[in-house]
């Protein structure tokens, strides 16, 4: 798979569902997740863990991506988990005008 991604520039996110990696997880973000030789981050996407549920939210926009985490328990956004992913200039297309 990293040999195919790394062939793939266009690949930012590899989001990975039910790997049962809480966000309290030391590994949910972090360093670690960035694959090798490649512009691929893996995003966890925790799974239903007992009474707990939260939601990854992915906003793209022409030059970045913004990875948003929600505990669906507390009923808000955690912040400390916001992650910015740089869209590659040579990766940016422009954008389109409103009609």
């Amino acid at each position: 798979m990293q040999a195919i991604l790394a062939k793939n520039p266009q690949v930012l996110i590899w989001a990975s569902g039910h790997t049962h990696t809480e966000p309290s997880n030391p590994s949910f973000d972090n360093a670690v997740n960035k694959l090798a030789g490649t512009n691929t981050l893996n995003v966890y996407n925790p799974a239903w863990e007992g009474s707990e549920v939260w939601t990854n939210s992915y906003y793209l926009y022409p030059d970045k991506i913004v990875i948003r985490t929600y505990s669906h328990k507390d009923h808000q956004w955690m912040t400390q988990f916001d992650r910015t992913i740089a869209v590659p200039a040579s990766l940016q297309q422009p954008a389109k005008k409103a009609a």
